[in-house]
């Protein structure tokens, strides 16, 4: 039963949340030789911004920013869900815990979590595998078009794209342009080429 009261947060679970976040971002950030980059690129992920002025140059970085990103959206929407919780329990005991004594209230409020977390997670798992699949594979090479495109660039095989100067997109730039892109935190270092890419 709800008992208009929630779990404190384990400090532990902070403290390595926390460890994790500082070192990926630390590892990223030191490529530009500046400590102060740490924080800078750090609030750039957990706000979404993504600036794009300071970018992981290379592609273990970018699978480490990549996982990071992920790793902070799942740490952000579980403070926000504590929080929630701590503010519905307020109210609960404000309100004389009215809507708990119902049974399906319950059932609405803690019933489903679980299984639409879940069902979340691998929908988002999907958008991101079909994304860095396509990229790797549709835009491995390509020459762009319109104001990006590469002058001189034939893209008619990937040998040909490769020594007429085209613009490769490996695996792990594919992985983690698909997240930054879904995230929404756009650094702008890696953008789709292709026509059927921006479409």
């Amino acid at each position: 039963a709800l008992e208009g009261k929630s779990a404190p947060l384990d400090k532990r679970k902070v403290v390595l949340v926390l460890s994790v976040f500082a070192a990926c971002a630390t590892t990223v950030a030191f490529q530009h030789r500046c400590p102060l980059n740490v924080l800078y690129f750090a609030t750039q992920v957990i706000t979404t911004v993504g600036y794009g002025d300071i970018v992981p140059k290379y592609d273990t970085t970018r699978v480490l920013a990549a996982i990071m990103v992920l790793f902070m959206l799942v740490c952000v929407a579980f403070l926000i869900t504590s929080l929630m919780d701590r503010a519905t329990a307020l109210q609960d005991r404000a309100v004389g815990k009215a809507l708990t004594q119902s049974a399906s209230f319950r059932e609405h409020v803690h019933g489903r979590p679980a299984r639409e977390l879940i069902i979340t997670t691998v929908e988002f798992a999907g958008f991101v595998l079909f994304g860095t699949v396509f990229y790797a594979i549709y835009e491995a090479c390509c020459c762009s078009f319109g104001q990006t495109a590469v002058p001189g660039c034939d893209d008619s095989s990937f040998d040909t794209c490769l020594k007429t100067g085209g613009i490769v997109k490996t695996w792990p730039q594919a992985f983690y342009f698909s997240v930054i892109t879904l995230t929404t935190v756009g650094f702008g270092d890696f953008t789709p080429l292709s026509r059927l890419g921006r479409a």
